[in-house]
C-alpha cells in the first residue's frame, strides 16, 4: 500500500517554487500537456482542468509524479483522440507494467 502524502500535489508545487534550493518539480499542468499531446487532441479549458483534477487524485492516492507521466502518455497512445483521463485509475498499474 501506498502511502499518501501529508500535503496537497498542488500545495506542492506552490512550495516548491518559494524555495530557491528545491529540486525541479514535475508539475501536474505538464503531466496533462504530455497525456493531451500524445493522445493528439487540444484540450478545452474544462478538459484540461478534468485531466489535472484526475492526476492530482493519483497523486493523493500516493503515486509518484514520473510513475503518472508514464501512465499518462502511455493512455494517450493506447487511446488514441482520448479527450478526458478519468479511466487511467483503472490502467494505471497495466501501464506502469509494460
Amino acid at each position: 500500500m501506498r502511502t499518501r502524502p501529508l500535503e496537497s500535489p498542488l500545495n506542492e508545487e506552490r512550495f516548491a517554487d518559494l524555495k530557491k534550493d528545491a529540486q525541479p518539480v514535475l508539475r501536474v499542468g505538464e503531466i496533462a500537456a504530455a497525456f493531451f499531446k500524445t493522445s493528439g487532441v487540444r484540450p478545452t479549458a474544462e478538459e484540461r482542468d478534468a485531466a489535472i483534477s484526475e492526476i492530482t487524485g493519483l497523486l493523493e492516492d500516493g503515486f509518484q509524479r514520473g510513475e503518472i507521466m508514464k501512465a499518462a502518455e502511455w493512455f494517450g497512445k493506447k487511446f488514441r483522440k482520448a479527450r478526458k483521463l478519468d479511466r487511467l485509475a483503472y490502467y494505471i498499474h497495466q501501464a506502469l507494467e509494460e
